[in-house]
């Protein structure tokens, strides 16, 4: 069984908000929904990316606010939400998968 668009938008504004410096829903329908991150790159510029989610994937449709020396993801598809974030910002993809990991762990240690 397959997620609708609308359960796995919802799902990644409940889940993945700490990855964002914001979320703006522009339009959702069943069969597809547009929105609009921004993320915040390390060297203090904001990254700011249109997608939009489909029953099939994520595509970006803009991308502005690269890094110095980065591509544009703009036209890029993903199946995952995952796969997005670990392209257009490997670094803060992986430091808050890793945060998430050691809470985690934390959380069991405690629990015995």
């Amino acid at each position: 069984m397959s997620i609708s668009v609308r359960e796995d938008v919802g799902h990644i504004q409940q889940h993945y908000q700490d990855f964002f410096e914001s979320f703006q829903l522009q339009s959702m329908t069943d069969a597809s929904a547009t929105f609009i991150i921004t993320l915040a790159e390390e060297d203090g510029n904001a990254r700011r990316l249109t997608i939009e989610r489909t029953p099939v994937c994520f595509q970006i449709l803009s991308d502005d606010g690269m890094p110095a020396g980065s591509e544009s993801c703009k036209g890029e598809a993903f199946e995952s939400i995952e796969q997005l974030l670990n392209r257009v910002a490997p670094r803060l993809f992986q430091r808050k998968m890793q945060q998430l990991t050691m809470a985690k762990l934390a959380k069991e240690l405690e629990a015995g």
